[in-house]
């Protein structure tokens, strides 16, 4: 049994490339839309929903995407509640 796949979308500037030296290096990516992402990622267990948005990323992608609104939420390590978005099935 596979657990279902969960989908955090948050829009902003991050930092991403290659971290550490010759000898040990990975890709990695920070910023507050990477903690936003990813804390939006866990929330999907709470909502019981797949994908969940912040609102930059809902405005952003417009009419093309079909969205409803799931609160004013407070999210872990995130300063301010944010209001999240939950991408509609067609």
């Amino acid at each position: 049994f596979a657990p279902p796949t969960r989908i955090g979308i948050a829009t902003g500037t991050v930092h991403a490339g290659v971290i550490g030296d010759a000898r040990r290096s990975a890709y990695s990516a920070y910023g507050h839309a990477v903690n936003l992402a990813s804390r939006l990622e866990q929330a999907n267990k709470d909502f019981g929903t797949v994908i969940l948005v912040d609102a930059r990323t809902r405005d952003l992608a417009g009419a093309a995407t079909r969205t409803r609104l799931v609160g004013s939420v407070a999210l872990k390590g995130i300063a301010r509640p944010c209001e999240v978005f939950a991408v509609e099935d067609d």
